[in-house]
């Protein structure tokens, strides 16, 4: 099958001795730095992830809003299998099965609560960076696939155990304060 020359610079060419991805990932970083912490729609995000009958009450179309949140979801993931299939040169559609997992454990490595409102921008990068580094090192230690899903979800149990007892730590704190208060 021909492909575009377009196609294949896109997983594997270098602008500037940098990666083609690294560039469009840097790209898309800014873009989502930009709406969800200069935006509306960023602060109405997580305000729905936290009290949507609050937001609701407040007056914001809530279901234009996570239509808005979806949307861009789906763009970064269409981005995503764009990059991925032009690196392997190959369109198979099972070839990210096994990254959600990944994205979840990213998200909550890097702080964001699986019970919703909670996390940042910056969080979310280093939570990816380290998920990158984890699956990196598994591969050099030459750790099979399968294997390297049961870390992966041990890291994930870990980070939501954490995540847990933070919660329950400052549900202590603010019951402590409004004793003391």
């Amino acid at each position: 099958m021909l492909r575009p020359d377009w196609y294949g610079f896109i997983g594997n060419g270098e602008l500037a001795g940098v990666p083609v991805p690294i560039w469009l990932v840097l790209v898309m970083m800014l873009i989502a730095y930009h709406l969800f912490n200069n935006r509306p729609l960023g602060r109405y995000a997580y305000g729905i992830g936290n009290n949507e009958e609050s937001v609701r009450r407040a007056g914001v179309d809530v279901r234009f809003i996570k239509l808005k949140v979806y949307l861009f979801s789906g763009c970064m993931v269409g981005l995503a299998s764009l990059i991925l299939s032009s690196r392997v040169n190959s369109a198979h559609p099972g070839i990210g099965v096994g990254y959600e997992l990944d994205a979840i454990a990213a998200a909550v490595i890097g702080g964001a609560s699986l019970a919703g409102g909670r996390g940042t921008f910056f969080g979310g990068v280093i939570g990816a960076a380290i998920m990158a580094s984890i699956r990196f090192a598994l591969n050099l230690g030459g750790i099979e696939p399968f294997l390297q899903q049961v870390v992966v979800g041990i890291v994930l149990i870990g980070a939501v155990y954490l995540d847990q007892v933070r919660l329950r730590q400052e549900e202590y704190w603010s019951k402590v304060r409004a004793r003391l208060e």
